[in-house]
């Protein structure tokens, strides 16, 4: 006999009472019981938190290879079997686990990548995994929890560049709770990453491409080189930020102005 989550006994095997999530465009994930059949319900409790009603989980065969992989080159765990378990219990979530926001997108980025969509269940997990200690989640690593983020978003069908960015985010998110070393050589990297655009953009100017492009490509790696394992992050944060943050400005305009307005009003 197995038991539900209601703790109620049933004599269906477990294995067979996972659905595959019934969101279009995705794979991996399979949530647990007959009466959610593939469903996820979330509860509002606040302003911005949900209480999770089923159990789910990631599944992907090589998706946990890479993981255990990568929690081998950072020494999280004494053996494989230990990274197997704890690859196991840091894929799967239950309800007990606690309240989620959802994908935790500043409001200002709202328009690139929203707080919810076939990147949910993903969130939900990553954020479980990551804490207020650093490296205290169940994978005692935030940069292979970030790793795993973005493998899941792959799985969920997010499209590569965007998903890159988000993997991005979060990565500086990891490298600036690190502590204050990392905190400088974050630092470090923004000063020279301003350095290799606007030298760029000055060599452009000029009509000197070659030069730009060798320029901008130089900076770039020694820029990357800053990031350590997750130096993929820092190419795409010097590629994507030019974007991003112009594309920003008007949104940050226009929410402080009518942010403005509801002041008055009140």
């Amino acid at each position: 006999m197995n038991e539900d989550t209601a703790g109620n006994a049933t004599s269906e095997p477990e294995h067979e009472r996972w659905h595959s999530w019934v969101v279009p465009g995705t794979a991996g994930f399979e949530v647990f019981g007959d009466e959610a059949a593939g469903l996820v319900p979330l509860r509002q409790i606040d302003a911005t938190n949900f209480q999770v009603g089923a159990r789910f989980r990631f599944r992907d065969e090589m998706v946990e290879r890479r993981v255990v992989h990568h929690l081998g080159k950072v020494g999280a765990f004494d053996n494989e079997e230990q990274r197997r378990q704890a690859f196991h219990a840091a894929a799967g979530y239950r309800p007990t686990d606690g309240p989620t926001d959802l994908a935790s997108i500043p409001r200002l980025m709202c328009w690139l990548v929203n707080t919810y969509g076939v990147h949910t269940l993903a969130a939900i997990i990553h954020d479980k995994l990551i804490t207020e200690q650093p490296n205290g989640g169940q994978l005692r690593s935030d940069v292979v929890s970030d790793r795993f983020f973005r493998e899941m978003l792959d799985k969920c069908g997010m499209p590569f560049f965007l998903r890159w960015i988000v993997w991005t985010a979060v990565a500086m998110r990891t490298r600036w709770a690190g502590g204050t070393y990392k905190r400088a050589k974050m630092v470090l990297w923004g000063l020279s990453s301003v350095i290799g655009i606007v030298g760029s953009i000055w060599l452009a100017a000029s009509s000197r491409w070659l030069g730009a492009l060798a320029f901008g490509a130089a900076w770039l790696l020694v820029a990357a080189l800053l990031w350590g394992r997750q130096w993929g992050a820092a190419v795409f944060a010097a590629i994507a930020l030019p974007v991003i943050v112009p594309a920003a400005v008007p949104v940050l305009a226009a929410t402080g102005f009518f942010t403005a307005l509801d002041k008055v009003n009140t």
